[in-house]
């Protein structure tokens, strides 16, 4: 058992499970319309200033490319007990060459975070640039491969095509906040699995943070690097750590484990402003 108002955040089989165990069970999103606060502490998100409690399932708007299953999906999700999606945006997916993007029909990504407002879930949102997920080169488009620089650094020629991809994706985020009162995203990743924790990791990462803000995204930002960057240059508002409790047995599907005890370790080794 956990204590009263303890919380985490672990990365499961290839899919962010947010939790945060707190002492009030969130029944449904909260409605678009008029603005809303999202702020937390040590043990949990705070949404109007009520603790709450996340529960999240991954669903990628590119493994589904039919917009009119979507809603069938969440109403599934939202059925068996999630109150929120996570989902990632394929950058490779929304542009086939430099400068050209697609949000459009099977790409729409205004329409599948509608969707998932009006089925009553929450939304946290992993635009990347990097994604990993399993997919080809992580989400980078194929052109990626003929600039000069290194991914996944602060050379020019990366950063400038990171951050065109940013301003593309960042506008349609912003769009749906529940900050706004326009949508029910309530946080938003930065990178992912990144732990280049030097100078140069350092400023990729705000690098990436200044232009989401600059775009419009107001929701705490967060990440799944293992606490690389919770304090200083490139730090997240939320510390996220990727880890596999269950492991990889698919063997044994009734097996399941306990959480970790380095989890609680770890979120007592946290500022005590953040949740784990």
């Amino acid at each position: 058992m956990f204590p009263r108002n303890a919380g985490f955040l672990v990365r499961a089989s290839g899919a962010i499970v947010a939790i945060f165990l707190s002492s009030i069970w969130l029944q449904a999103a909260g409605s678009p319309g008029g603005s809303h606060t999202i702020t937390f502490d040590h043990y949990s998100l705070i949404i109007d200033g009520q603790r709450t409690f996340i529960y999240s399932g991954e669903f990628h708007p590119f493994r589904l490319p039919s917009p009119d299953l979507w809603r069938d999906v969440f109403q599934k999700m939202k059925a068996g007990g999630f109150n929120t999606i996570c989902c990632y945006f394929d950058w490779g997916y929304h542009t086939s060459t430099p400068g050209s993007y697609d949000f459009t029909g099977i790409r729409d990504l205004d329409k599948f975070l509608d969707l998932a407002a009006e089925s009553g879930l929450y939304v946290i949102v992993r635009p990347g640039p990097y994604i990993n997920a399993e997919t080809d080169s992580g989400g980078f488009p194929g052109w990626l491969t003929t600039i000069k620089g290194r991914a996944r650094s602060t050379d020019p020629d990366y950063v400038a095509a990171a951050l065109e991809w940013l301003r593309q994706v960042d506008p349609i985020v912003a769009r749906h906040q529940l900050t706004n009162g326009t949508g029910t995203v309530i946080a938003c990743q930065v990178e992912n699995e990144f732990y280049d924790g030097s100078s140069v990791g350092q400023q990729y990462m705000q690098d990436l943070e200044n232009q989401m803000h600059s775009d419009g995204i107001s929701v705490p930002l967060t990440g799944n690097h293992n606490a690389t960057f919770v304090t200083g240059l490139g730090a997240t508002d939320i510390v996220g750590f990727d880890s596999y409790p269950q492991g990889f047995d698919a063997t044994n599907p009734t097996v399941w484990n306990p959480i970790p005890n380095w989890l609680e370790a770890a979120h007592q080794g946290l500022p005590p402003d953040k949740p784990l």
